[in-house]
């Protein structure tokens, strides 16, 4: 008659011993005391699991499969052949500013053949910025400068700065500039100067109708539409002389905008003409 009851204690204490273990780790615990949230981000990446490494979009530590690296290293240079086209060198220059420790020899040869390419692209660049300031196409010149520094790219800076060192011109690299601690006055253009308007994206031919100094009324096209007051530094005289020159790089030292300042000062100096002392004093603020 006694068995059966042992029986039953015996069950009891198996159950008793299972709920002590069934508490003791928790609801969600696993054998370790850790969350099973925690055990699972613990866990490392299965083999051959996508990686990303160091300078590519979106890298995230790991050794990085050779599939990977091929097609994130020719995306790259896509992107960068891509913004050089359009000016964007800035753009350009920072999308191959990427890790090498993972990549294997020959993606190396290829990135130090494609920086090559992109410094070669930065040269031509150069050289048509000039070529724009010596013609007079300063608000070309001046457009093509912010494409190209956004975002500023030291290599870009540099080489901006050596261009700049080599002609004797004012680095027209955007910057803050204050505007002059007195007020400015400049030559006012005749009606019928024919003027280049700055107008969204584009540049507009158009004449003169009245200047009073700070701002421009000007009509364009056979019938003679009228713009809206524009500001001074936002036109250019068509084959600006240097005394209209100086007063372009007054009026855009007056609306701070530095790299429109120092290229209407840098075709001043191409002109080799006598420097009007006031631009002097831009000078000495462009290089602060």
């Amino acid at each position: 008659m006694r068995r059966p009851r042992a029986r039953r204690w015996i069950v009891w204490i198996l159950l008793a011993l299972a709920l002590l273990w069934w508490g003791a780790l928790g609801p969600g615990r696993g054998p370790t005391g850790g969350s099973l949230a925690t055990e699972a981000r613990a866990v490392p990446p299965a083999p051959g699991a996508p990686a990303r490494t160091a300078g590519f979009p979106g890298a995230a530590p790991g050794t990085p499969s050779p599939a990977f690296l091929h097609d994130a290293f020719h995306g790259a240079v896509a992107r960068s052949r891509e913004a050089a086209q359009a000016g964007r060198l800035g753009e350009a220059m920072a999308a191959l500013d990427l890790g090498t420790q993972d990549l294997p020899e020959s993606l190396r040869g290829e990135l130090v053949l494609e920086r090559a390419r992109r410094r070669a692209d930065l040269a031509v660049w150069l050289r048509d910025l000039e070529t724009e300031v010596r013609a007079g196409r300063v608000l070309t010149a001046a457009r093509r400068v912010i494409r190209a520094c956004e975002p500023l790219h030291p290599e870009v800076a540099a080489a901006l700065r050596g261009w700049a060192d080599a002609l004797g011109w004012p680095e027209p690299t955007p910057r803050p500039l204050a505007a002059p601690p007195t007020a400015r006055e400049w030559p006012v253009l005749p009606a019928g100067r024919p003027v280049r308007v700055a107008e969204d994206d584009a540049l507009v031919l158009a004449r003169v109708v009245r200047d009073d100094g700070a701002r421009v009324q000007v009509r364009s096209g056979a019938a003679a539409v009228r713009f809206p007051l524009v500001a001074r530094h936002r036109i250019e005289p068509v084959d600006a002389d240097a005394g209209e020159s100086a007063a372009q790089a007054l009026a855009a030292w007056a609306a701070e905008d530095a790299p429109l300042a120092a290229l209407w000062l840098a075709r001043v100096r191409a002109l080799r003409v006598a420097i009007d002392p006031r631009l002097e004093e831009l000078g000495a603020a462009l290089r602060r």
